[in-house]
């Protein structure tokens, strides 16, 4: 019995050695999936139009990125565009208070800066997108209390911009059509690297010019989803360039390796795939216990049977 037990373990060993070579190695995005602006100086605008698939998919952000104004088609006209900041407000109950976020998205450039603001009120020069200044703390039984500035979170800017333009996996059904990610870097908050996260959502029945919603915050992302009919593909044959834009040239180089954008799950259960178990790992592991266990049990029973027989 001893024997055939030890004959187990050393052959569950053996599975479990064989399942860590199995497992699948964690997959990077194909070159062509992903592109990412030159290096060098920080740009003045940003890059929105896009190749993808070897040129076949091509996309036009110009009109929301640039915000224009209106039609995309200007018969050599003039584009109009509008130069003011996107803000987006966010309330949170948080009894006994309530919390309001509002986010400046700079897409033109950087934000301006508030001589007569105290720096540490504001974010720094150079910074495109901020969580600034409106972050405020009240106590709705309170109403004369003074409103209290909780953070100020510089989420993308200038030096380290580097934006970046992706495939996402999500298909929109409707349109047949797949979601485009926008990522916008360069922020700091308590040490920990910020950035400005874009879903483009294809929806041919938008409402022009549109505007990005909140979705959610977490480990320094700020995610908005933006849905426009500038997103689908078959925009994708307008060419045109707002002035001062360039196209994203073809992707290379350690970008193209970058880890996925880190989100959280949307059931709290769920696993992300590049941790998820190998289920040749799972079954060594739960033959492997069940073997531990039977080993104990026939041990125990070896030392009665002794105590018996000394009897």
């Amino acid at each position: 019995m001893s024997s055939m037990v030890q004959h187990l373990v050393w052959s569950v060993a053996l599975v479990l050695v064989a399942g860590s070579a199995c497992v699948a190695p964690e997959v990077k995005p194909a070159p062509d999936a992903v592109q990412t602006a030159a290096t060098g100086a920080t740009p003045t605008t940003l890059p929105c139009t896009f190749s993808f698939a070897n040129d076949k998919l091509r996309y036009n952000l110009c009109p929301l990125l640039h915000r224009h104004k209106g039609h995309e088609e200007t018969d050599g006209k003039a584009i109009e565009v509008d130069p003011r900041p996107i803000k987006i407000r966010v309330v949170e109950e948080t009894p006994p208070t309530r919390t309001t976020s509002v986010y400046s998205i700079g897409l033109r450039g950087p934000l301006d800066w508030n001589g007569t603001l105290p720096a540490e009120l504001q974010c720094p020069k150079g910074t495109w997108i901020c969580l600034i200044g409106k972050v405020e703390n009240i106590r709705p039984s309170h109403p004369s209390e003074p409103k209290r500035r909780l953070q100020v979170i510089p989420v993308a800017g200038a030096p380290n911009l580097a934006p970046r333009a992706q495939l996402g996996k999500r298909r929109i059904y409707e349109t047949n059509d797949t979601e485009m990610q926008y990522l916008i870097h360069g922020g700091a908050y308590t040490d920990r690297p910020q950035m400005a996260y874009f879903q483009f959502i294809c929806d041919a029945h938008s409402q022009e010019p549109s505007e990005p919603t909140y979705l959610w915050r977490w480990n320094g992302t700020h995610t908005f989803e933006w849905k426009s009919r500038h997103a689908c593909r078959a925009a994708s044959h307008i060419t045109t360039t707002a002035p001062g834009a360039t196209e994203v040239p073809s992707p290379g180089g350690s970008d193209d390796s970058e880890d996925p954008i880190a989100e959280p799950p949307e059931v709290p259960e769920e696993v992300p795939e590049h941790v998820r178990p190998h289920p040749v790992l799972v079954l060594g592991t739960v033959v492997g216990t069940i073997l531990y266990v039977l080993f104990l049990l026939h041990d125990a029973h070896m030392h009665v049977s002794r105590l018996l027989d000394e009897r």
